[in-house]
């Protein structure tokens, strides 16, 4: 896997970016704060366990991806659920 692969030129947000994103994705699925800490070049303390850059990268977006998929049925449009309730009513017929 190249250097490019895993850094893509218009990957330039900062660390301190990428943390404050995994934090904040973290606590949309979770609902309680990661224990992140800084420690040298690219490397992150992520609930105990020493992670780099492009892992921080990776999780945020899965995160991300899985908070979108437990959204709650009340946050979905109004007509949807309606008629869900009509499925669900003639199904018992």
């Amino acid at each position: 896997m190249s250097l490019r692969t895993l850094y893509p030129e218009g990957d330039t947000q900062t660390l301190s970016a990428l943390i404050d994103a995994y934090r904040s994705a973290y606590y949309d699925l979770y609902g309680r704060e990661a224990n992140v800490t800084y420690l040298e070049g690219d490397w992150i303390l992520v609930n105990g366990i020493m992670r780099e850059r492009r892992w921080i990268i990776e999780e945020t977006s899965r995160l991300k991806y899985v908070a979108r998929q437990r959204k709650p049925a009340a946050e979905l449009p109004e007509t949807r659920s309606t008629i869900m309730r009509l499925i669900r009513r003639l199904s018992g017929l």
